[in-house]
């Protein structure tokens, strides 16, 4: 049996004029607030939209009164909460503060939308408090979506602080990330990040690099004089 979609307990609003649903959860709000923040959104509100009666499936009774989502998105519901908490204030004077968890669902979505104040002030939370250990392994996905340089920068060079990668985590980030990573982890062992030294080359001729072996499930450390992406076991 499908679950029906059921109104947002904070943010559906009787005198709102655009309704959408992420996931199961239906949103009523003024799009004025989303037609000024969104560029995107702002040109979907302009697009024609079909007859009531192409998609009759589409009406949701909601307290007596029927209701068509104008988008079905496919976002967080938390992340676009929290992008609505901006604009519904339980406190005029009381300024939004948002943590990392909750960054992590906004960002993508401001970045998507063009909301280019949001996701600014996110990426700044990002730098002025940047995430460790196995957070690291989502800001560099981040920064790889978004391309941030910035972020991408920080993550790379706090994950070569961390402790060896697992082959599932080298995945995600993909082969181009891990091989910088890994670079700057033997520049560290060497030293020779603090002399300014940088690799330009594209394969390590002499960098030790440690694999990881998925017959095994373990790391073991091999000569890159014949480095190939292979050797890595994708």
């Amino acid at each position: 049996m499908t679950t029906r979609p059921t109104p947002c307990e904070r943010f559906y609003f009787e005198t709102g004029d655009l309704v959408f649903q992420v996931e199961k959860v239906l949103f009523k709000v003024h799009r004025h607030f989303l037609v000024v923040i969104s560029p995107i959104l702002q040109d979907m509100l302009k697009l024609p939209q079909p007859s009531t009666q192409d998609r009759p499936s589409a009406y949701i009774t909601i307290n007596e009164a029927t209701e068509r989502p104008l988008f079905v998105l496919s976002e967080s519901v938390h992340g676009w909460k929290c992008i609505l908490a901006l604009f519904y204030r339980t406190d005029l004077f009381d300024p939004v503060s948002y943590k990392f968890e909750d960054w992590k669902e906004i960002i993508p979505i401001a970045h998507k939308y063009l909301m280019t104040d949001i996701e600014q002030r996110g990426i700044q939370f990002l730098k002025e408090n940047p995430p460790e250990n196995i957070q690291l392994i989502w800001l560099v996905k981040l920064a790889q979506e978004i391309d941030s340089t910035g972020l991408y920068e920080q993550a790379i060079r706090g994950l070569a602080k961390w402790r060896m990668l697992t082959g599932e985590e080298a995945r995600k980030i993909g082969f181009k990330a891990f091989y910088e990573v890994m670079v700057r982890r033997e520049n560290r062992i060497t030293g020779e990040e603090t002399r300014g030294v940088v690799f330009s080359r594209p394969y390590m001729t002499t960098l030790r690099m440690q694999s990881y072996n998925q017959d095994h499930g373990s790391w073991h450390r091999q000569s890159s004089d014949n480095l190939n992406p292979k050797d890595l076991h994708w």
